[in-house]
């Protein structure tokens, strides 16, 4: 295990699979997404399961099948730029599930890890500027870009300043668009303006 790895963003997919499985709250769908895309027949999937959240109507067929297919089903809904980064999976009746999920927030990014019982969890490190490695820890980088911080703060004791990492609003952006099926020279015209938009509705979730 490479405990100092760090992945370059929360944002960023490395095939088209993981872009799928992304935020699937489901842990049996997952695993059914998955076969049918090693299969090549995912085109034969009912869209319903291929949703990050089921309604009401496939959950309950979903747990008719057998409870293990709750698992996950029923997590609380992702907030404004939310992804799960790491999940656990129980071995109960029916394989519930915690989530560890990141968001960005005017601290860069923000960790939250919930289950399906309005558990109530204390992470270690609740925020950092970067994306973390296995140890848990802030590195250099991340490091000096505080130290910036405070300097800042130190010069303009009466301005408020929060640290916020706007790269990760431009990939929550560039993902809406693709999503929303804007054309490639669309999206550079309004990249920077959503960009903004996600920025600004993140600063303000941060706030609640």
């Amino acid at each position: 295990i490479r405990y100092a790895f760090r992945p370059q963003s929360y944002w960023e997919d490395a095939d088209p699979l993981s872009a799928i499985l992304r935020n699937v709250t489901g842990e049996n769908r997952r695993r059914m997404i998955t076969d049918y895309w090693n299969a090549g027949r995912l085109e034969e999937l009912d869209s319903a399961l291929l949703r990050d959240e089921p309604d009401d109507e496939s959950r309950m067929r979903l747990g008719r099948i057998h409870p293990s297919f709750m698992g996950g089903e029923y997590l609380p809904h992702y907030l404004v730029g939310e992804v799960e980064i790491a999940r656990l999976c129980l071995q109960s009746t029916t394989s519930d599930v915690v989530s560890l999920r990141a968001r960005p927030s005017p601290e860069g990014i923000s960790y939250r890890v919930i289950d399906e019982y309005k558990g109530r969890f204390t992470l270690p490190i609740t925020t950092s500027l970067l994306p973390l490695t296995l140890t848990g820890a802030r590195r250099a980088a991340a490091r000096a870009a505080l130290a910036e911080v405070e300097a800042l703060k130190e010069l303009a004791p009466d301005l408020i300043i929060e640290a916020f990492d706007e790269r990760l609003t431009t990939a929550i952006a560039q993902r809406s668009l693709l999503e929303g099926d804007v054309r490639r020279k669309d999206r550079k015209q309004v990249i920077d303006k959503v960009a903004a938009a996600v920025m600004l509705q993140s600063w303000l979730d941060g706030q609640i």
